[in-house]
């Protein structure tokens, strides 16, 4: 009994070469006659024009752009009509779900200390509030439109008062001393330290996005 099948002798291996040998000769011998392909290229055209002709049998649309129909046409494929007004309520509700997130900026808590001293400095060259610029006033909450309201009433509004004092911190009998001025910019220096790190929420930000 054989497993693997019955094996061919060589002249049946032969034979069986010379034939493919044949068709393949045969194959380009059709190929390589003028009167095979033209016979060919007329029965390839006559399928084109066949087809042309199928197509042009069917109905054509008869509904343009303009047009109304009063009963609805129906549509051989599936698909989709965009809705702006629910588009932009989507939109509008996925952006207010998105948390905030705020970039970190040391640079500009990192110039507080220098901004400061330069404040610091005009109060003690200055003899009277009018001599300060109205920069430096509004930057150290001389001026009434830097108080907060719910403070006016607790705390009168006495610009001059506060510029004395604030003058007696920082100045000294000796004008070239800033010993103290020095101190209170160090103070002030290790107070903001911890927003090198953790930063501070500018209010106008979150005024933008509400």
């Amino acid at each position: 009994m054989a497993f693997f099948g019955s094996k061919k002798s060589r002249t049946a291996l032969a034979a069986s070469l010379r034939d493919s040998s044949k068709l393949s000769s045969r194959l380009r011998e059709l190929l390589s006659n003028r009167g095979t392909l033209s016979r060919l290229s007329v029965c390839l055209l006559t399928i084109l024009i066949l087809m042309v002709a199928v197509e042009s049998w069917k109905a054509p649309f008869r509904y343009r752009l303009g047009m109304f129909s009063e009963h609805g046409i129906v549509a051989n494929s599936t698909f989709k009509v965009s809705n702006p007004i629910e588009t932009d309520r989507q939109r509008t509700q996925k952006e207010s779900e998105v948390p905030y997130y705020f970039k970190q900026q040391p640079d500009l808590i990192e110039k507080l200390p220098g901004l400061l001293q330069e404040d610091l400095v005009r109060i003690a060259n200055a003899k009277s509030l009018d001599e300060l610029n109205a920069d430096t006033r509004a930057e150290l909450g001389l001026t009434p439109s830097r108080r907060l309201e719910q403070f006016v009433d607790q705390f009168p509004e006495e610009p001059e008062q506060t510029f004395a004092e604030l003058k007696s911190l920082v100045s000294s009998p000796d004008s070239k001393d800033t010993q103290k001025i020095k101190d209170l910019i160090d103070d002030f220096t290790e107070l903001i330290s911890p927003l090198l790190i953790y930063g501070i929420v500018n209010e106008n930000d979150l005024t933008q996005n509400q």
